[in-house]
């Protein structure tokens, strides 16, 4: 959409790419095929195993497991639980959560401090990547999910055959693209200009491992929040 697109229920198994903002009413559950972004902002109740880029802010009324969120400008779960597990959350200048990571140690990436703007060809071509994958999606949703899943697709004819390679085509460059997109953000990283942080109201479970700009910091076990930020005297993250 040219627009803002807005959902009244959840999201499972679609692609969503939006030139403004992003709404859904409950929550964003993917499998291995869907996507959100928008190159505004993206405002949902909660995440799983979602992929969901924003080159606004990323706000989640409740909660984010296992999910991969990138944000230009921040990433909040302030209201609800507010609980951040496993995954990837990068934003350029802040993450603010009520609790990150869990008691069982699952490991939970949380990096501040990126340009956005480093990787604007890259998102182009996640774009025009994703609207050719939506619209195989529309042609053979349900071949098209059995064979993401691993399992037995139904008979199929030559041309669906075709698509469902065409699909595995696209979704193998689709990753490439998202590794040289991790790697140029965290190449902009080294470059902190900005003072950028990460607030933790709550409880940081160990697994946790914090990064602003080049620097980084594990925890290792259960500590009282605060609010991280990089210290370029010693070079490392501090509680300020």
């Amino acid at each position: 959409a040219g627009g803002p697109i807005e959902v009244g229920e959840y999201v499972e198994d679609a692609i969503l790419d939006s030139a403004d903002s992003i709404d859904i009413r409950s929550g964003i559950a993917h499998g291995e095929i869907g996507a959100v972004s928008s190159r505004g902002d993206v405002r949902a109740k909660y995440a799983l195993n979602a992929r969901i880029q924003a080159q606004g802010s990323i706000e989640l009324a409740d909660s984010a497991f296992h999910s991969a969120l990138v944000a230009g400008d921040a990433v909040r779960l302030r209201r609800g639980k507010g609980v951040l597990v496993g995954g990837t959350t990068i934003a350029g200048n802040a993450v603010e959560v009520n609790v990150a990571g869990s008691r069982q140690g699952v490991h939970t990436f949380i990096h501040v401090g990126h340009d956005y703007r480093s990787i604007a060809p890259v998102e182009k071509k996640l774009r025009e990547l994703g609207r050719e994958m939506a619209n195989l999606m529309g042609l053979i949703g349900r071949d098209l999910a059995a064979y993401v899943r691993g399992e037995k697709p139904p008979p199929a004819s030559k041309v669906v055959r075709k698509l469902l390679r065409r699909w595995s085509s696209l979704d193998q460059r689709r990753r490439l693209l998202w590794k040289q997109r991790d790697e140029t953000l965290q190449r902009s990283a080294e470059r902190l200009c900005a003072n950028p942080s990460i607030t933790v109201r709550g409880t940081l479970h160990p697994g946790v491992v914090l990064a602003v700009g080049r620097a980084r910091l594990r925890i290792d076990h259960a500590r009282g929040g605060g609010r991280y930020v990089y210290c370029r005297e010693t070079r490392t993250i501090v509680a300020d």
